[in-house]
């Protein structure tokens, strides 16, 4: 095997008394080792630990072993979390399930030649929420002229998703990953509180969490079929409103839905901290303060509006807690809420960029 002959090599040039290649290649094998191209968003713990127990003693890896069961056992509840819902909704038109996530970021102007990776590109962004029980997919399209990506920015797409749903839905539950700047933070938790205000016939708001690391949902799929179109592509992206073109065009059977995001769309939920709920906020039934980090299940009450409940599992058999987002001395507002606008107009361009996307800047 010329693999094995190469790692062969090596070994006896940092080794002295080595044995032979037979026998190397026959202790290989014997192993379990094999060569195979390295996967892409592999879960860090699960790394990390497969390392640490490799090179464990005896009774430091019983204690590893018994952590990595439990993480697989998590991520497994996870997933089986989701599988039910995904259930469950499609029997009940009354429930909605939905898996949302932000698209690797789409350049203008798109080409495949080599110096456009040290170029400022244009870039275009894409949340995708997927609806488990009907397997449709929207897709929110925006630019960086037109706002950025941030958790405002996401939970203005999830605002606009939730008042578009149809007056039958009295139960939505959304999944998506950990990521702390876009999804597990005070504003989208502030836009729950709010759209349940704004849509009168909506009762409960789940949003779960998947484990770190274990975060495969279908708008991953969804991406994939982007990205495959983008690859295969022979149109000419020059202006971002192309990439909307191309995802329309990408699926002929059940395509996307694609929704334009402009300035006025982006909300400031960042701003219901300010005014009427609280950043600081402390657990009702022992008085600690919550922490995002703790949070896998987040339920949103509108007979409770202002106090969310939380579990640190999605295991159904878990009583929830409660946490105060309620400001001293402030009343929730009965009836729809007005939300700022995050901008007053298109958001300016860094000046080298514009140059550069534009492709007025030439190669040394």
């Amino acid at each position: 095997d010329l693999t094995i002959s190469k790692m062969y090599s090596l070994y006896k040039e940092n080794r002295e008394n080595c044995v032979s290649m037979t026998i190397y290649a026959r202790k290989f094998h014997e192993l379990g080792s094999a060569f195979k191209k390295p996967q892409k968003d592999t879960c860090h713990t699960c790394d990390t630990m497969k390392i640490k127990i490799a090179y464990a003693n005896e009774d430091e890896k019983a204690i590893l072993i018994t952590a990595q069961n439990k993480h697989h056992s998590e991520a497994e509840e996870a997933y089986q979390s989701k599988a039910n819902d995904k259930k469950t909704a499609k029997q009940d038109p009354s429930v909605a399930v939905f898996a949302f996530d932000l698209q690797q970021c789409l350049p203008t102007s798109y080409l495949k030649t080599s110096i456009l990776f040290y170029k400022r590109q244009l870039w275009t962004y894409n949340l995708t929420v997927h609806n488990l029980a009907t397997n449709e997919a929207t897709c929110y399209i925006w630019d960086e002229s037109v706002s950025g990506r941030s958790s405002n920015q996401i939970a203005s797409c999830l605002y606009r998703h939730i008042m578009d749903l149809s007056p039958d839905v009295k139960q939505v539950c959304f999944y998506s990953d950990t990521c702390g700047g876009q999804n597990k933070n005070s504003h989208v938790a502030a836009m729950f509180m709010t759209v349940l205000k704004d849509k009168k016939t909506l009762k409960c708001i789940d949003h779960k969490f998947l484990i770190s690391g274990h975060t495969h949902m279908e708008c991953d799929v969804d991406h994939a079929v982007i990205e495959k179109a983008k690859k295969k592509t022979t149109m000419k992206i020059s202006h971002p409103y192309d990439w909307v073109q191309l995802i329309r065009g990408c699926k002929t059977v059940n395509p996307f839905k694609v929704k334009v995001m402009e300035c006025g769309d982006f909300l400031n939920f960042a701003d219901r901290l300010k005014t009427i709920f609280v950043q600081k906020k402390i657990d009702i039934e022992n008085g600690n303060k919550f922490l995002y980090k703790d949070l896998q299940w987040a339920r949103y009450c509108v007979e409770d509006t202002g106090i969310p409940y939380y579990k640190s599992s999605l295991k159904s058999e878990d009583g929830f807690k409660k946490v105060n987002f309620r400001r001293r001395g402030k009343q929730i507002i009965s009836g729809t809420i007005t939300v700022l606008k995050i901008h007053k107009g298109p958001v300016p361009i860094n000046k080298e960029k514009k140059k550069e996307s534009c492709g007025t800047v030439t190669p040394n």
